[in-house]
């Protein structure tokens, strides 16, 4: 009997878990759609259903980042080989929609659809509704009540646009930008940011002309960046503003996530920029050896601040050589050799350097500067 009872639970969970698998989609949906109360965005039936607009009156750049947000929901996998259409109705009218134009969903899409709103009149209001065509099926949105109004009016003579693609590796980041913007490899960029409220100085902006991205040069990796700005000019002289809001790049060599960590142990805080694109060039090209490196840093008077007693010398000290916390009892040990000297200030710069030394010479602490940080030791 609990043979047979025991086959039917394996049954009968068998067969749970392949209605769950068939039905995962729907079950998603329910939970998303119905209990959470999220807005569906994609195809259903023969609607096309979208984001809500939250106002009526739109630029140019604002539509279309509108679309590029509700396409990025859909999914670019599920828009292939389809297009996209914008149908018009002026609302005090009674006449049927119109269709403005189609467009391929392809890599030209943005730019192709910056051109196509020309056809639409400014500062009139319409009905629009926007449709996806697939070979014999069209998916239309409800109608939306939208003013198309001048890009520089709205925005004091500037065209202002957010972005949140860009690369996020290493010191420079390229920003994807829409090729409406007619920038050229000789505009001036300059850009600013801010880390922790503070204005950040020693970021650098240029044009790369042939992939149509801005690169900013310098960012310190791990340091979060906020309120990103990207000014300048276009061929025709409009001011450009690139607005981005946080930018937190990962480090792309052991050397670079070292250089950052070592500030934020020994000095608690990040590097800044100049200074950290400086030393990781000196210590990449081993004009500087580590030795030299580290003893600037904890011979000033910032790590002094910061390291108040002998046992947080000590700790940060190994820190600086191993990238690893050290063991109490190691800790205690060195603490106790050195404790003189580092008491009495006459002789703890001595003492510290001591310490490195020391620490310096452990065949660990060598392999891990040579061998994985590639920088030389002396």
């Amino acid at each position: 009997m609990n043979y047979k009872r025991r086959n039917f639970i394996g049954i009968f969970s068998f067969v749970i878990i392949i209605l769950v698998m068939i039905n995962f989609n729907f079950i998603l949906e329910v939970i998303n759609y119905k209990i959470l109360g999220i807005d569906y965005i994609g195809f259903k039936g023969e609607e096309l259903f979208l984001s809500e607009l939250n106002e009526t009156d739109l630029t140019k750049t604002e539509l279309i980042n509108y679309i590029d947000e509700n396409f990025n929901k859909i999914g670019m996998k599920k828009l292939k080989n389809k297009d996209f259409g914008l149908y018009l109705r002026n609302i005090e009218e009674e006449d049927k929609f119109l269709e403005k134009f189609r467009l391929p969903i392809d890599e030209k899409f943005q730019e192709e659809f910056y051109k196509s709103l020309d056809l639409v009149p400014e500062n009139e209001k319409f009905l629009v509704k926007f449709v996806i065509y697939d070979k014999d099926k069209t998916y239309t949105s409800k109608p939306f009540s939208i003013r198309l109004v001048d890009e520089l009016y709205k925005n004091e003579g500037k065209m202002v646009i957010d972005v949140d693609e860009f690369s996020r590796e290493g010191m420079v980041s390229y920003i994807e930008l829409p090729k409406y913007l007619n920038l050229s490899k000789n505009s001036k960029i300059s850009v600013n940011a801010k880390h922790e409220d503070l204005q950040v100085s020693g970021l650098k902006g240029e044009y790369d002309e042939e992939s149509g991205k801005i690169k900013i040069s310098n960012l310190v990796p791990i340091k979060p960046y906020s309120n990103i700005e990207i000014v300048t000019k276009n061929l025709e002289g409009v001011d450009v503003l690139i607005n981005i809001r946080s930018i937190l790049m990962n480090p792309e060599s052991k050397l670079q996530e070292y250089l950052t960590k070592i500030y934020l142990t020994s000095l608690n805080r990040y590097p800044y920029e100049e200074e950290y694109l400086e030393n990781l060039n000196n210590l990449s090209s081993h004009k500087v050896s580590i030795r030299e490196f580290l003893t600037k840093i904890i011979l000033s008077e910032e790590f002094d601040k910061i390291n108040t007693s002998p046992k947080q010398i000590v700790d940060s000290i190994y820190y600086m050589v191993n990238k690893q916390s050290i063991t109490g009892r190691l800790s205690t040990l060195i603490v106790d050799e050195f404790n003189n000297e580092l008491l009495d200030e006459n002789l703890k710069n001595d003492g510290k350097i001591k310490i490195l030394d020391k620490l310096l010479q452990d065949d660990n602490s060598k392999n891990y500067m040579e061998s994985i940080l590639e920088i030389k030791i002396n």
